[in-house]
């Protein structure tokens, strides 16, 4: 619950204080940060195939957003609530996984 209200309020912050665009991209970083968290909590393996697939993501979300040519327009403020937004989504998936694991029903969780 209180992941689900952090990412909804990063959001919405990030969407006032970048464009739609920009914190729908940020947004799709939360696999990544998923991919990562597994990684250091569930002890999952780190292999070439999912290196490769977090250097593409991040490559293409900075293409989509203008990183690399320059013309990104984002404030300090504007990629925190950006990142906040894919944080709190990805601890979303992250804290349902420990919830399973404990028992819980997923209509509980959902």
């Amino acid at each position: 619950m209180v992941s689900f209200t952090f990412f909804s309020w990063c959001y919405m912050k990030a969407i006032n204080l970048t464009s739609v665009g920009i914190a729908a991209v940020m947004l799709y970083t939360a696999p990544t940060l998923v991919m990562l968290l597994s990684i250091v909590l569930f002890h999952e393996r780190m292999t070439r195939r999912k290196a490769l697939v977090l250097l593409m993501t991040l490559c293409g979300c900075g293409m989509i957003t203008g990183l690399f040519n320059g013309k990104l327009m984002l404030s300090p403020m504007g990629l925190l609530a950006s990142l906040g937004s894919g944080i709190g989504y990805a601890l979303y998936s992250i804290f349902g996984t420990f919830a399973l694991r404990r028992g819980y029903q997923s209509l509980t969780i959902s």
